[in-house]
């Protein structure tokens, strides 16, 4: 019941901080997009000539309304590229995820996690059916002992690892 009650405890710490991580992503959004309006606002003054209408055409006022309008654009669709990853619903991958992180980062689970894996190795995983598909040309072909390949049997010695038939 102890583990079960830490887990819970581990889910709701999680779920806290996932709620602050999104309202974090949220604020930077919001900043963005408050950035993107005020280099909008600039370039719409700048390409005005910034003194009226009748102060004729320069290429500077043309170009840092320009640059404002790229920076404008870019501030826009980086602040909707995070609002939308901030509310793309991934509190169960994110709760998964880190559970697994601190389920390994205790150092016998972690021993536990890689001996299983070398205990299994390339054995069969339980459950798992294997099958070998071997296709023979001639039929007078023997296993290798040593290595298990197909061999002629008028060969004296194998062709993949060398041994003697």
């Amino acid at each position: 019941m102890e583990q079960g009650e830490k887990k819970k405890e581990l889910v709701e710490k999680f779920k806290q901080e996932y709620e602050l991580r999104k309202k974090k992503i949220h604020d930077i959004s919001i900043v963005l997009f408050c950035i993107a309006i005020g280099l909008a606002i600039t370039a719409v003054v700048v390409g005005a000539g910034g003194g009226g209408l009748y102060t004729g055409f320069h290429i500077g006022s043309f170009l840092g309304a320009l640059f404002a309008g790229m920076g404008a654009g870019a501030a826009f669709m980086i602040g909707i590229c995070i609002y939308a990853s901030g509310k793309a619903d991934t509190l169960v991958p994110y709760i998964k995820k880190r559970l697994r992180q601190v389920e390994l980062s205790n150092t016998d689970n972690l021993m536990r996690a890689v001996d299983d894996e070398e205990e299994t190795g390339d054995a069969e995983k339980p459950g798992s059916k294997s099958s070998e598909k071997v296709i023979i040309k001639e039929i007078v072909k023997v296993r290798c002992p040593y290595c298990r390949a197909l061999v002629d049997v008028s060969e004296p010695i194998c062709t993949e690892c060398g041994g003697t038939l």
